[in-house]
């Protein structure tokens, strides 16, 4: 069954979010760092059009593909 799973934090990568607290050459064997791709993302803001615009272009972009995964016509 295919998932996304959508984490968000702050620094997760300096607190070593997804080497599930492996350290050195073993971090390599980290199941959610070998199974994720990480996309790092800029803080928004909506204060201005230009941020605002790049919000909902990121939340359709989201919802677009969730439609196409849940899509019953296949």
């Amino acid at each position: 069954m295919p998932a996304t799973f959508i984490y968000v934090g702050v620094h997760l990568k300096s607190k070593r979010f997804f080497d599930e607290g492996l350290l050195g050459e073993d971090a390599a064997y980290a199941q959610t760092s070998r199974r994720a791709t990480r996309v790092p993302v800029s803080p928004f803001t909506i204060s201005t059009t230009d941020g605002m615009k790049a919000w909902c272009d990121l939340l359709a972009a989201f919802e677009n593909h969730l439609l196409r995964v849940c899509r019953t016509d296949r």
